[in-house]
Formats: structure tokens, C-alpha cells, sequence
């Protein structure tokens, strides 16, 4: 008989005001981390099918502990922060889909539902060790990445990630600062990363593309720093800040307004339902006849 799925740690709810500051009330930020439990490649993969928002279709194609236990902590985590997200939030009628084409998962109401909020939009993210999602505003799109800071990085990956001044600012600093070499390169990859999140299009685009300011790039190491990115017409705001946990960790949130088209649609049930509201509605108050 296989275990049931428990979580390995309490959750911890991170004050996004000492990241988003006065912008906070715009975004409607929230975030919370985990631990994740430690697995060998000897460990058993647990159920996790009694999970909200786990797709078992999905999980059956997990082949290692490592990576359910990953999905499971996230998509616990999410639960959990919905429920301070909105009190009054019926979960048992939310699901998670997948974007057609990027297969970037967002919450929906199951047809047939429809309690006329929208909802939140969100992002996970999950290394060594630690989960960590972040919510905002339905009108805004999120993107979140986490990494320790003392991962070890090859030197390719500057090559891979930067170009043009940006790289050779990199590779100076990795020549002359040889102890917070991997440091630095761990803050870049994760602005690079939440930044592809928050597009919407994971590895879709070449991290090169996404060009970290001329300003931001002159006050290396780049440990806390807010700023904004253009990417093809689109203005993402990044806030790059460390984050102290068991280990030190490079934490960074991207986050962009959403274009019209983007925004969640009504599907047909909910259409349906709202034209009745609002049919039944026309019969309330006074008449002249």
C-alpha cells in the first residue's frame, strides 16, 4: 500500500510589503514558502492524488520521489494561500488548466460554476529544498524564482543567459570577485527566470533577450534591486532581493500588466449563468405598469 502525502513543514507567509512596498495595494501580492522533504533515489513515491489542484493524469509521469514530492508541496502551498487569499473562496469548485500553447497552468472556475470573482493569478517555484508561490491581482501576471545562493555555476551559463555589455559586466565580475562569483550569477538567473514566468513562455525565449538596465548593471552585485525590464513592447517590473532561510537563498518576483486579451474569459456555462442573474434581476424593484 503506497503512503499518503503529508507535508514535511509548517508554511511560512513572507511580508510582500518589504519587497513590493508602497506598490503592494496595486499587485495584491502574496507569498508563502515550505520545505520540501529531503528523498534519495531509493525513496517511494507517495500519493498525492487526494491533493487539490493535482492533476493525476499528471502525476503518473513523475518517475522519481524528488520531483512528486516538488509538485506536491507547490500545489499544497497554493491551496493553503488561497484560503488567506479569500476566506470565502469556494475551492472545491476552482480547478487548475493548462495555456494551449505554453502550457502555463492558471486557476479556473469548473464549467458549470461561477461565483462571479475573479481569480488570482499565480506562479511556483521550487530549489533545493524550498517551495514558494506567489499570487496577484487577477489584471497582473506573476512570475517567482528562488535559488541558493551558493549553487554552483559553470561559466557557460554567462554565455548562455547575457550578452553584449551585460555580459561583459558579468564576466568581469566573475574574473575579479572569485569568491561571490556564483552569487552574482544566481541573482541574474533568477531575475532572468521570473521574468520568462511572468511572459508566460518558461524557456520559450532566449534569457539573451531579457536585458537588465544599463543603470542596474552599474551598481553590481545586484542583491536587492528593483527595477523595470522591456521585453517586445512589454514592461515587466522585477523586485531581486535575498532571502534567509536554512541557507541563503536569490529571490526574485516579475511581475506585468495584463493585455486585454489576456484576461481571463467567461466559458460558456458561466456566460449562461450570468445572463440569468441578470434576467432575474430585471424583475426586482419597481414597475410602471
Amino acid at each position: 500500500m503506497v503512503d499518503l502525502w503529508e507535508p514535511y513543514s509548517e508554511i511560512k507567509k513572507l511580508d510582500a510589503s518589504e519587497i513590493f512596498g508602497n506598490e503592494l495595494g496595486e499587485y495584491q501580492v502574496s507569498i508563502a514558502l515550505m520545505e520540501i522533504r529531503p528523498t534519495t533515489i531509493e525513496s517511494t513515491i507517495t500519493d498525492i492524488s487526494k491533493l487539490k489542484f493535482v492533476n493525476n493524469n499528471e502525476t503518473k509521469t513523475f518517475l522519481t520521489a524528488k520531483r512528486n514530492e516538488e509538485h506536491a508541496s507547490g500545489r499544497y502551498l497554493l491551496e493553503k494561500i488561497l484560503k488567506h487569499w479569500d476566506v470565502f473562496l469556494d475551492l472545491s469548485q476552482i480547478e487548475i488548466k493548462r495555456e494551449e500553447n505554453t502550457r502555463r497552468p492558471f486557476l479556473s472556475w469548473i464549467e458549470g460554476t461561477y461565483q462571479g470573482k475573479k481569480l488570482p493569478n499565480f506562479s511556483i517555484s521550487h530549489s533545493n529544498g524550498i517551495a514558494i508561490v506567489a499570487l496577484c491581482s487577477s489584471n497582473y501576471s506573476i512570475g517567482i524564482d528562488v535559488e541558493p545562493l551558493s549553487q554552483i555555476r559553470s561559466e557557460g551559463l554567462m554565455e548562455f543567459m547575457s550578452g553584449g555589455n551585460e555580459l561583459m559586466k558579468i564576466r568581469d565580475y566573475w574574473n575579479n570577485q572569485i569568491n561571490d562569483r556564483h552569487s552574482l550569477l544566481n541573482h541574474v538567473w533568477t531575475i532572468k527566470e521570473s521574468c520568462m514566468k511572468t511572459l508566460g513562455v518558461g524557456m520559450g525565449i532566449n534569457p539573451i533577450n531579457l536585458n537588465i538596465p544599463e543603470k542596474v548593471l552599474a551598481n553590481f552585485p545586484i542583491e536587492k534591486s528593483n527595477f523595470q525590464l522591456e521585453y517586445s513592447g512589454e514592461i515587466i517590473d522585477v523586485f531581486n532581493n535575498s532571502l534567509e532561510l536554512k541557507d541563503q537563498y536569490s529571490l526574485s518576483i516579475a511581475i506585468r500588466k495584463k493585455k486585454t486579451a489576456e484576461l481571463p474569459q467567461l466559458n460558456q456555462a458561466e456566460r449562461d449563468m450570468l445572463d440569468s442573474l441578470n434576467k432575474s434581476d430585471a424583475n426586482v424593484g419597481c414597475s410602471n405598469n
